[in-house]
């Protein structure tokens, strides 16, 4: 058995986590902000988070391939609800919001050629 300090394991894999801290109004995530594994939404009012597209999150990782599953905690610290909206060529299975002081659980999974799923 792998025992390492400072991860998590999930389904006998091990992954460590970067913890992404946002801030402003409207925020355009990043593939490798997703792909870090943790956001944390500072906002100070209402604000919106456009998830990448899938041609990003495909250029993101090397050799992407149909069924790549990956996890990301987003985390909303402020006391306003903090809305989801997807980039191109991602398909959104998940509450559109999350509320003050709510963790959802994004769960990203390739279906095709720069298409991805996002369940929460």
């Amino acid at each position: 058995m792998l025992r390492c300090n400072n991860a998590q394991s999930v389904g006998g894999l091990v992954y460590r986590t970067t913890t992404n801290t946002l801030s402003g109004t409207a925020t355009t995530l990043t593939a490798a902000q997703v792909a870090s594994g943790k956001l944390v939404c500072t906002f100070a009012g209402t604000s919106t988070l456009t998830l990448p597209s899938g041609t990003a999150l495909d250029t993101f990782f090397a050799n992407p391939y149909i069924g790549m599953t990956f996890v990301c905690y987003s985390g909303n610290t402020s006391a306003t609800t903090q809305a989801l909206i997807t980039g191109a060529g991602v398909t959104l299975y998940a509450k559109a919001s999350f509320v003050a002081g709510e963790t959802v659980k994004l769960i990203f999974s390739r279906t095709g050629t720069n298409t991805w799923d996002c369940f929460a």
